[in-house]
């Protein structure tokens, strides 16, 4: 064969599959708004596309981002509960996400911004459209982290630890394994670091011990559960977290092994009236979300 035509075809093929390759990286890289995009059947698409979208989409809503996640549904409705005057909800509005797509599903790290600033607010990653790895979000001035908790399939898998927005102390350890909260749940002082409260879950119900502690790691209180059920005899009267108030008798079809999704103007003020009447770490138990739902379709608002 002729040297010179074998080097031409040669070099002919090699750009070819080159120029492949870029088409193909280019396809990949490509950035669509998600003002521009649309979702049909779980899957992203630029408006009009018959296939499926791959690329980055911008501007979306952290909220929007995570809406379909049962299991950052689970961890929201928590920080909704420790963190209830922090303006969750608009973080979740205000701050913009850049997410990897592929093949119409979310696949990759995931970096969201307050709105129109650098401030990062939160940091997480898919696998093929579902969480999977490190989820992390930051104060409002973006330098620490408040909550942070791993997810494996979808689902919460590790201890979700929340800290102070102001001065970045860890108050709250919650142990969750395969999306239900499993082990000892923590509170710590912001000021001292000092264990002041315990409670025990397996399988997401209450089943163990709940004790509080004073600042010399004495216990102050103390009670015992099987299956989200008290099953030893409660005080005449207790400044608890509501661990010593009787269940609310569901009067609904409810999940009461689950967190109530229900939250409004009044569970709200609930959640308010309790945390400047207790103290600023006391657990808030299953018990007590409830019995604040409970209270708001009785028609029943703080005193």
């Amino acid at each position: 064969m002729n040297t010179t035509l074998y080097s031409a075809r040669r070099a002919l093929a090699l750009c070819t599959l080159a120029t492949g390759a870029l088409l193909l990286s280019a396809c990949g890289n490509r950035t669509l708004d998600y003002r521009n995009a649309e979702i049909v059947n779980g899957k992203v698409y630029a408006k009009g596309a018959n296939s499926p979208f791959s690329g980055k989409v911008t501007n979306v809503p952290l909220m929007t981002a995570t809406s379909n996640q049962t299991g950052f549904n689970k961890i929201f409705r928590l920080l909704g509960l420790y963190f209830p005057v922090t303006p969750i909800g608009s973080m979740g509005l205000t701050s913009l996400c850049e997410v990897p797509v592929n093949d119409g599903l979310p696949d990759g790290k995931v970096t969201c911004k307050q709105r129109e600033s650098d401030i990062v607010r939160a940091k997480f990653s898919f696998s093929n459209g579902t969480l999977d790895g490190s989820f992390k979000l930051n104060a409002p001035t973006g330098d620490d982290v408040f909550a942070e908790v791993d997810f494996k399939d979808g689902q919460p898998n590790s201890k979700l630890r929340l800290y102070t927005l102001d001065t970045h102390k860890l108050v709250h350890v919650i142990p969750w394994e395969n999306g239900a909260m499993q082990g000892t749940e923590e509170g710590f002082d912001p000021a001292t670091g000092k264990l002041i409260a315990q409670l025990d879950w397996k399988d997401g119900k209450m089943d163990g011990v709940y004790r509080k502690y004073d600042g010399s790691g004495n216990v102050v209180e103390e009670a015992r559960y099987a299956a989200n059920k008290r099953i030893d005899t409660p005080p005449a009267a207790t400044n608890s977290a509501g661990l010593d108030a009787a269940a609310a008798k569901p009067t609904t079809t409810d999940n009461r092994n689950d967190w109530p999704t229900e939250s409004n103007a009044c569970t709200e003020r609930w959640s308010t009236a309790f945390t400047t009447t207790h103290e600023k770490d006391t657990l808030v138990t299953l018990d007590q979300a409830w019995e604040w739902v409970d209270n708001c379709r009785a028609g029943k608002e703080p005193t």
